[in-house]
């Protein structure tokens, strides 16, 4: 009894592991996150920081993304907004709706 027991239990074992890399290696559909960024007008810079964290390693001797990462912490500490929001923001100041809340 004790021997099908161990057995089980390496059976059991041996299908969640195989569960688990059949989850991290995923089924080859892109993700939410990665249909939104390739929307057509989006910023250019930050099509170049996809493609230098796509490149993976290889990005670590590739210029221009050697230039990229130093402007993306540039824009993060000044706090500098991308056009697009700054429209936006322009957009809602206008609507009633913003001048209603405004005190």
């Amino acid at each position: 009894m004790q021997i099908a027991a161990r057995f089980i239990a390496v059976l059991a074992l041996g299908a969640a592991m195989i569960v688990a890399l059949m989850a991290l290696r995923g089924d080859g559909t892109p993700s939410v996150s990665s249909q939104r960024s390739h929307r057509p007008g989006g910023d250019p810079f930050r099509a170049e920081l996809q493609r230098c964290r796509d490149r993976g390693l290889a990005a670590v001797g590739d210029e221009l993304c050697s230039k990229a990462w130093p402007e993306n912490r540039r824009r993060f500490f000044k706090g500098e907004k991308n056009p697009s929001a700054e429209a936006n923001e322009a957009e809602r100041a206008g609507s009633p709706a913003a001048k209603a809340v405004s005190p």
